[in-house]
């Protein structure tokens, strides 16, 4: 087996994109990767209400919107259990997260994603589509999905189902 280098793991700041990323600290830690998180923020610009904002500086908000993406992720960092050092954080701004982060992956030669089901109902993942459902059929990596509710549950962690 091939050691993973480096293990991505989008991040929207929900309970299960949250804990779907301590997860993909664990495997880190235990694998020895480095651990990259990833968060698209939206492109105020490419909204469809954006039309309507004439006069708004929509740069100035999207600028906002990463910074405030980017202190999130700082502040997640600081709570996992991997040395700080062997994380990379990167807050992009798209209107299509799953290709940002099929192509993250790609660039950065990841060897596993690690990422949330979404937390829609299945209306709305079925009129908006799955970023995780378009990850898995896009990604040239393996790709590990942690189901929205896996951790209500007592769940086995790495070190008991590994061995």
């Amino acid at each position: 087996m091939s050691r993973i280098a480096v293990i991505v793991a989008p991040v929207d700041f929900t309970k299960s994109s949250t804990q779907a990323l301590a997860d993909a600290a664990i495997w880190a830690t235990e694998l020895g990767s480095e651990l990259h998180l990833l968060h698209v923020v939206p492109d105020p610009v490419a909204q469809a209400l954006s039309v309507e904002a004439f006069g708004v500086n929509l740069t100035g908000i999207g600028e906002e919107w990463i910074a405030n993406a980017q202190r999130s992720l700082d502040a997640l960092v600081a709570t996992l259990p991997i040395p700080a050092e062997r994380v990379k954080t990167l807050v992009q701004m798209g209107s299509r997260p799953g290709e940002h982060i099929v192509s993250y992956a790609k660039e950065h030669q990841a060897g596993l994603i690690i990422m949330a089901s979404g937390e829609h109902g299945r209306v709305a993942r079925f009129l908006l589509a799955s970023v995780a459902d378009y990850v898995v059929r896009a990604a040239s990596c393996p790709v590990l999905i942690i189901p929205m509710h896996a951790h209500d549950a007592a769940a086995p962690n790495l070190r008991t189902t590994a061995a």
